[in-house]
C-alpha cells in the first residue's frame, strides 16, 4: 500500500494537511502586507467521494471495471492515484493501490481485475500540487477550506423487508471521519433479529480480526454491544463518538425470513 508522505516540522508550520484531505492554509500576515511571495514544496492529498459537497471531487460507478471522477480542478493521471476504495452494500471492502492496474482517460479510471457493481460506493485518494500557500515569517493566520462542520456522509445501509434467515454484513469506511451514528428499526413477526457492530484497522477485511465494540443508546441512556428483538418491534438510535477505526462492520443476524430491517448511518468529521 502507498502511504502519503509526512511533512517535516518546518513544512507543518506553514501548511496543515488533515487526514481526510481538507486543508488549513497558514497565511503570513506580515509578508503578505509587505508583498512577500509564496513558498512551495510537497504535494497535497485530494479525495473524490460519493458526495462531492464534502470532498474535492465526486466519484461514481461507470462499469464493472471503471469509475468516473468529476469536479476536480486539475487533470490527473494514474500516477496521481494513491488508493481506490470500493465499498459494496454487502460483503468486504476492497482497496486497490497498484498503479500498474490503473488507466485514466478524461477522468475515467479503469482498474484491471476489478468487479465493480452499480450499487457500490467509492473513495479515490489522489496526490496533487499543493493548494495556495504562503511561507510564514512571523505571525500566521489559519483559514480552513471546506469546514469540518460541513463534512459528513449520510447513507442507508439497508432498508428492506423479508431478508433471508442468515447473517448480513454492511461496511463503513471511517477514514477522514471521527464520529458515527446509526438509527433505524427492526420488526420481526416470528423469530429474532440481532445487530452487532465491529471495528478494526486491518486493511484485510476478509482475514483480519473484527472486534465487537460498544455503542451508546441515545434513546435509553445506556451503553451496549448488541441490539435484539424477538417477535416484536425495536427502534434504536446509537452513537459511536470518537470512532477511531478505519473499518466498521454492521452485522445483522435474521433468525427468520419475515421481517423489516432498517439501518441508517451518518459519519462526520466534527
Amino acid at each position: 500500500m502507498v502511504l502519503p508522505t509526512t511533512r517535516g516540522d518546518r513544512e507543518q508550520q506553514k501548511f496543515i494537511q488533515r487526514d481526510d484531505g481538507q486543508t488549513a492554509v497558514a497565511v503570513d500576515i506580515e509578508s503578505a502586507d509587505q508583498g512577500g511571495s509564496g513558498g512551495g514544496g510537497g504535494n497535497d492529498t485530494y479525495y473524490a467521494k460519493p458526495s462531492g459537497s464534502n470532498a474535492d471531487a465526486t466519484v461514481s460507478y461507470t462499469s464493472a471495471t471503471t469509475i468516473t471522477v468529476t469536479g476536480l480542478s486539475w487533470t490527473f493521471n494514474k500516477y496521481d492515484i494513491t488508493k481506490i476504495t470500493q465499498v459494496p452494500t454487502s460483503g468486504n471492502v476492497t482497496k486497490f493501490t497498484d498503479t500498474a492496474d490503473f488507466a485514466v482517460s478524461s477522468g475515467v479510471i479503469t482498474v484491471t481485475g476489478a468487479t465493480f457493481a452499480a450499487t457500490d460506493e467509492f473513495i479515490v485518494t489522489l496526490t496533487g500540487s499543493p493548494r495556495t500557500e504562503n511561507t510564514p515569517t512571523s505571525s500566521t493566520q489559519t483559514t480552513r477550506l471546506n469546514p469540518e462542520s460541513q463534512d459528513f456522509i449520510s447513507e442507508s445501509l439497508v432498508d428492506d423487508t423479508n431478508l433471508t434467515a442468515a447473517t448480513h454484513n454492511y461496511y463503513i469506511v471511517m477514514d477522514g471521519y471521527q464520529d458515527l451514528s446509526i438509527s433505524g428499526k427492526f420488526i420481526d413477526a416470528d423469530e429474532t433479529i440481532t445487530m452487532k457492530v465491529y471495528g478494526m484497522n486491518d486493511e484485510d477485511t476478509t482475514s483480519g480480526d473484527w472486534i465487537q465494540v460498544y455503542g451508546y443508546n441515545d434513546d435509553l441512556n445506556t451503553t451496549t454491544n448488541n441490539w435484539t428483538v424477538t417477535n416484536g418491534t425495536l427502534t434504536y438510535a446509537i452513537s459511536f463518538n470518537n470512532c477511531n477505526y478505519t473499518n466498521i462492520k454492521v452485522e445483522i443476524v435474521c433468525g427468520g425470513a419475515t421481517n423489516t430491517v432498517i439501518v441508517k448511518a451518518r459519519r462526520k468529521a466534527l
